[in-house]
């Protein structure tokens, strides 16, 4: 599914970013 791996992809980039702004906090 298209839209399930958008989203997928999403929330994995999310993470991601989220992660790096507590390593860089």
């Amino acid at each position: 599914n298209r839209v399930f791996g958008g989203l997928l992809m999403a929330v994995g980039a999310g993470l991601f970013f989220v992660k790096r702004g507590g390593q860089h906090a």
